[in-house]
């Protein structure tokens, strides 16, 4: 059921990528100062959050309630937070995601940063590091899929070689 989940969305104003998702989003932000805000607010629901869960004696919210709901940080085109012109954002836009990645654990949490472009320039290590699972679709090279997924090759996944014509597989 929808009340269990709370998507809180930021993206660039278009909309293209998530647009879809946009009727379902809890708060939404299309422009980085936007986004920031958005971030600052879903901390302090955090914060808030984690207070009533002491109160009611829950240490870890692993199971979603209507009280509780999963929430779920969801960032598309994250350079334009992480790697933004303007060097005061890009740097709070870090903080906010590791502080939100360290109380989302107990909170019930999740963060999804998405990006087109997987130079390793375009997510700060500071930030990469945080994400605990990540996702590949098909990329160009080998190269590609050792930035995105370090040691994967080494395991037999390629996502260099994905076939369009297999989705799936």
């Amino acid at each position: 059921p929808p009340a269990l989940r709370r998507l809180w969305i930021v993206g660039p104003a278009d909309g293209v990528d998530l647009g879809c998702w946009h009727p379902l989003a809890y708060r939404l932000a299309g422009n980085p100062h936007a986004g920031l805000a958005l971030m600052r607010s879903l901390l302090n629901d955090m914060v808030t959050r984690r207070q009533a869960m002491r109160v009611a004696g829950i240490d870890c919210c692993r199971e979603p309630s209507e009280q509780f709901p999963h929430q779920f940080l969801v960032m598309d085109e994250i350079p334009e937070l992480t790697l933004n012109e303007d060097r005061k954002v890009a740097q709070e836009a870090c903080l906010l995601l590791a502080r939100i990645r360290r109380v989302g654990r107990k909170t019930g949490t999740s963060i999804f940063a998405i990006t087109q472009d997987q130079s390793r320039d375009v997510v700060p290590t500071s930030i990469s590091r945080i994400f605990s699972h990540r996702i590949c679709f098909k990329v160009s090279n080998y190269r590609e899929t050792d930035m995105i997924l370090p040691g994967a090759r080494a395991q037999g996944w390629h996502p260099e070689k994905f076939d369009p014509a297999h989705p799936g597989r």
